[in-house]
């Protein structure tokens, strides 16, 4: 039994915990390295940035006055768990959409589809009783409207109402 306390081993007993961490994180570093590179040697490669430009653009897609439109629209659980490739290839020639927003409700989105005159296919919707319930999205989904109807109504609208000016030709 030791009679007497020393502080030396506190020290040693500190140098080894931050040691520890330190090679804990170098294999976690080493490993992630690893992973990113097994799965980069089999074709996998980051996918886009989901932005509201990026859903405009899929918004816009549905604007076809034929019948072969599929809009997907909910949350991230249709983004994940529904496959746009089966989906294509049960549907061949159909323009397929995924409109969904991580978080996000979709019940703004289904007012939007709805108003959309140039919209006429068949929306898949995931939604769950909260969001029914709730059903008061639209602040929440309101930049991504925004954002569509900016980059796309706008300018159709423009064009309308560019095409009412008589042209010279109609003048003489």
């Amino acid at each position: 039994m030791r009679l007497f306390t020393s502080n030396s081993d506190k020290n040693s007993e500190h140098d080894t915990f931050i040691k520890s961490i330190l090679l804990l994180l170098f294999v976690f570093l080493l490993m992630c390295s690893g992973f990113e590179i097994f799965w980069r040697g089999l074709g996998h490669r980051p996918s886009i940035t989901d932005d509201m430009k990026l859903w405009s653009m899929e918004m816009k897609k549905l604007e076809k006055k034929d019948n072969k439109t599929i809009a997907l629209i909910g949350a991230s659980r249709i983004m994940t768990d529904l496959s746009t490739d089966s989906l294509r290839s049960n549907f061949p020639g159909y323009t397929i959409s995924n409109l969904a927003i991580t978080g996000q409700g979709c019940i703004a989105v289904l007012h939007e589809l709805a108003d959309n005159v140039n919209f006429s296919g068949l929306v898949i919707c995931d939604i769950t009783e909260d969001m029914i319930l709730k059903s008061d999205d639209s602040t929440l989904l309101k930049p991504y409207i925004n954002c569509f109807q900016k980059n796309f109504i706008d300018r159709k609208r423009l064009r309308m109402h560019a095409s009412d000016i008589p042209s010279h030709s109609a003048r003489k």
